[in-house]
């Protein structure tokens, strides 16, 4: 038995010995780096320049539009931005006008801009009639600020007017004065411009130099402008035209206003008898007065106890009326009723049990005196005063 367990005592060390060579033949023969093979390093995801990571929260950003090129002949009066729902507004310039495209023009977003491109063509003026007695000597055309110069024929002379007249950005064709020492070298030619335009370009003298050429630019004169008007209080604007020379503007005071630059006062009001005043805002457009009766009075059917000013300067309603109120309806706190029966007086809680058959009604009023209502309900004053009926009543 002894023998036995040496043997399997044995038999376990040599497996054991031969499991522990194994593995480190093993190790020795795939050299594992220990540090690298068995614990490898944290991988580091590297993802594309565009990508976003999962746990990321999605990031929206307003849409915006590319910037627009530069349009000819206008100018950009206003712009909010290049982004969705932004706009850019353009004006042409002086002497040109919208043929076709956009003027305002907003961001989309599809990050395209609304409309089309603006474009703005010089203006052009109308032929100008054939002028008697004359001849044209020179035109330059007929759009903005080209010129037209007329020669009086032989036998005429300038008696009014002006022989320049220049193409307007309103297409309109204004006369253009000069007084001129000749066209020979150093002689002068001087401009004026005509009422209600001035000089925004250009020169007003011209003179003649050695190479033969005029000195400076062409005078160019554009209709004046007046400044914008501040706001007028209490006004509202109904007509105007425009803010250059001559244009107008018209005015109209609003509602309870009068051209006096001062609010509608409603005139005096007159003392309402029996009356106070109880309340009273002032005695201008829309201000209110209110009023009550004295003691002892009390308002008639229809008074009004307040009063408004109107816009045309008077109060509505009329004046209230009070009145004693024992002269009012006879149903009033000074009236005692009673009935009348075998000469003896019955409460009206008495009363309700009885028919006018067997009695009569009897008002004894404290001021007026005694009535009595027959069964026909015609109020009567008793047979010893012989007052005639006054008002009729039942119950």
């Amino acid at each position: 038995m002894r023998q036995d367990m040496r043997i399997l005592s044995g038999t376990w060390s040599y497996a054991v010995s031969r499991l522990l060579n194994f593995m480190l033949r093993l190790l020795r023969n795939t050299a594992i780096n220990l540090d690298n093979s068995i614990f490898p390093k944290e991988r580091v995801f590297n993802p594309p320049g565009n990508s976003v990571p999962a746990d990321t929260d999605p990031l929206c950003k307003v849409v915006a539009c590319p910037d627009l090129a530069v349009v000819n002949f206008t100018t950009i009066t206003n712009q909010t931005g290049t982004k969705d729902q932004d706009t850019i507004t353009y004006a042409c310039i002086t002497g040109y006008e919208l043929t076709s495209g956009s003027l305002t023009r907003q961001c989309m977003y599809d990050k395209t801009w609304s409309g089309s491109i603006p474009v703005c063509e010089v203006v052009a003026c109308p032929p100008l009639a054939v002028v008697n007695f004359t001849t044209t000597t020179a035109q330059t055309g007929t759009n903005y600020q080209d010129t037209i110069t007329y020669a009086c024929i032989a036998g005429y002379e300038l008696t009014s007017g002006s022989l320049t007249r220049q193409c307007m950005a309103d297409q309109t064709w204004v006369e253009v004065f000069q007084s001129a020492t000749g066209t020979n070298y150093q002689d002068t030619i001087t401009y004026a411009c005509i009422t209600g335009y001035e000089l925004t370009s250009g020169s007003l003298t011209l003179q003649c130099m050695a190479n033969q050429t005029w000195s400076g630019s062409l005078p160019v004169c554009e209709v004046s402008a007046c400044p914008d008007l501040a706001a007028v209080n209490f006004t509202s604007i109904t007509i105007q035209t425009g803010t250059n020379y001559q244009d107008t503007i018209t005015y109209a005071c609003i509602t309870g206003y009068e051209l006096t630059s001062e609010i509608v006062a409603c005139r005096g009001l007159a003392e309402v008898k029996f009356a106070r005043i109880t309340a009273q805002t002032g005695t201008n457009y829309q201000d209110t007065i209110t009023y009550a009766c004295i003691k002892g009075y009390k308002p008639t059917y229809g008074s009004r106890l307040t009063r408004t000013c109107k816009a045309d300067g008077t109060w509505n309603n009329h004046p209230p009326f009070c009145r004693k109120m024992s002269e009012s309806f006879l149903g009033a706190a000074s009236v005692q009723q009673h009935w009348y029966r075998s000469n003896r007086y019955h409460s009206m809680k008495e009363a309700r049990g009885l028919s006018h058959s067997s009695g009569i009604l009897y008002y004894q009023l404290s001021i007026l005196g005694n009535f009595k209502c027959p069964v026909n309900g015609s109020l009567q004053e008793s047979s010893s005063s012989g007052f005639t009926p006054l008002f009729k009543n039942t119950f």
